[in-house]
């Protein structure tokens, strides 16, 4: 939406919050037309995280994804063996039983990009799951705390995978975090 809208009608919408929290630490060159005294009203970063650790969930076979299916992400899948594809408009319990299934979330780009979904994220980490994918963006640390795709794992990679997660972004980007700071 923002790249259509005039900045004078940005301004005037983003007039209106006391802060905005934008999930992604590359968009601050989004707000450039904004008024530097209002620049404090902005905090970058996947905010989105639980305040409590999640425990890994162990259970499970193979790899689940969530998303739509385009001709990209179709010709991805069918070279890959072991995936459940989650059917469309499938959510809360229904699709956390589903991921619980699975040992790992798979994370296809929709389009051949290097951007961080972040929501696909937290849907992984609330189930305990590590995530296969491809490129990510900071802050996630490819190899580290997501396993890249086609690149082999065992039950000590997810562990460690799903811990350096755990403890080095979800634990750093808490929603309650974002709260204190703002309401502080």
């Amino acid at each position: 939406m923002f790249r259509t809208v005039s900045n004078w009608k940005k301004k005037k919408f983003l007039w209106r919050f006391d802060y905005i929290l934008d999930i992604s630490l590359h968009n601050p060159y989004a707000y450039k037309f904004f008024w530097p005294r209002k620049h404090k009203k902005l905090f970058f970063g996947p905010y989105i995280f639980p305040a409590s650790p999640v425990r890994r969930s162990k259970q499970g076979s193979g790899v689940a994804f969530i998303g739509a299916i385009n001709e990209r992400r179709k010709q991805i899948l069918s070279s890959l063996n072991d995936v459940t594809i989650i059917a469309p408009n499938t959510w809360g319990m229904d699709l956390h039983r589903i991921l619980q299934d699975s040992e790992a979330v798979l994370n296809i780009h929709y389009i051949d990009s290097v951007v961080t979904e972040a929501p696909r994220l937290l849907k992984a980490y609330l189930a305990g799951k590590p995530v296969v994918s491809e490129a990510l963006a900071e802050p996630v640390e490819m190899g580290r705390h997501a396993i890249p795709l086609g690149e082999d794992y065992d039950a000590a990679r997810l562990d460690a995978v799903f811990d350096a997660f755990d403890h080095e972004i979800a634990r750093k980007f808490r929603f309650v975090d974002f709260l204190e700071k703002t309401l502080a």
